[in-house]
């Protein structure tokens, strides 16, 4: 579902942590959200400055998610494997 991404409003210069990333729709909506092409924004500074950290708990799953990221240009993307109730 589109609906988180869309009821968070995400803008280029949040930072976002996903803690159920795999497989990765999600994630791939929000750094399409956190994505500025914008070249002439006048706040250019933080167009760019936002960044999505991308947790799972099972690295296989995570692949999934490392492997649809590196296809689409995107913001800056962390991937980390972890129990997010840590």
């Amino acid at each position: 579902s589109m609906l988180p991404v869309v009821a968070l409003h995400i803008e280029p210069h949040h930072r976002v942590l996903e803690l159920c990333a795999a497989p990765g729709s999600k994630t791939m909506q929000i750094l399409d959200a956190l994505r500025c092409d914008d070249a002439e924004s006048i706040n250019a500074s933080a167009s760019s400055s936002g960044v999505l950290v991308a947790n799972d708990y099972k690295e296989v799953r995570l692949n999934m998610v490392i492997e649809r990221a590196r296809r689409a240009p995107s913001a800056p993307l962390l991937v980390t494997c972890g129990d997010g109730r840590d």
